[in-house]
């Protein structure tokens, strides 16, 4: 990653460009952000979790890269937002929500567990793996 030391007074300015106007702005903002040490940008959760309901497939995309490395301590707070994007039309977007809802306690996931296993139904491997890790997580009388 970037040196964190470096980056992390300019977090704050780069997190800034997630709300320009120009898709080719905020995809590169995410992807400088997805260099960045993940202990530096905790507490800026908010405005990436926002960009999850973008428009934009890729800018979708790259907001769960970003996600996927943070913590589950910082994210549980999102989880119906990450949730949500079970519904997004893009699989690729859908394992990624699965990737960090796989990172929550038991407790978190089981409200989410009928979209989690809607997922099995995917003709797409790794979507269908990714659910059953974050199905694994959950303790069995939260499937019944």
């Amino acid at each position: 990653g970037l040196d964190p030391e470096l980056l992390e007074p300019h977090v704050g300015p780069i997190i800034k460009q997630l709300s320009d106007s120009t898709l080719q702005v905020r995809l590169s903002a995410l992807e400088v952000l997805v260099r960045i040490d993940a202990t530096v940008l905790e507490g800026w959760e908010p405005p990436v979790v926002r960009q999850l309901s973008d428009e934009s497939l890729p800018s979708r995309r790259a907001a769960f890269r970003v996600l996927v490395r943070l913590g589950a301590k910082e994210l549980a707070r999102y989880d119906h937002t990450i949730a949500e994007r079970l519904k997004d039309r893009d699989a690729l977007v859908r394992r990624l929500a699965l990737e960090v809802l796989g990172k929550f306690d038991p407790q978190v996931i089981a409200p989410h567990a009928t979209g989690v296993v809607q997922q099995l139904g995917s003709e797409e491997m790794e979507l269908r793996r990714a659910a059953l890790e974050a199905l694994d997580r959950l303790h069995a009388p939260a499937l019944r």
